[in-house]
């Protein structure tokens, strides 16, 4: 996918829709040459980035609050154990 192409679908994606009806992902497929499926695809895996940007987040803040004594570190390092499981474990 071209750059120019990218573009068009995280302005979308920024701009809020984050689940294209059948309708919009045919018209975007014409307009960029791509099969609504392509589109959709597309938009799937972008909100799966966006959960993963959210997760990773959400861990270091918890941790960066638990470096600076907010929280407990016993409290924080269950926490990150379960949600965490990208970032090393101490």
């Amino acid at each position: 996918m071209s750059a120019s192409e990218t573009h068009l679908l995280e302005s979308l994606f920024d701009a809020g829709v984050r689940y294209p009806d059948t309708k919009l992902r045919a018209r975007l497929g014409v307009l960029i040459d791509r099969t609504p499926r392509s589109i959709q695809i597309w938009f799937q895996n972008r909100r799966q980035r966006l959960r993963q940007e959210d997760i990773a987040s959400a861990c270091m803040a918890a941790l960066s609050m638990a470096d600076y004594g907010i929280v407990s570190a016993d409290l924080i390092s269950q926490w990150s154990q379960e949600r965490c499981t990208l970032l090393p474990k101490e």
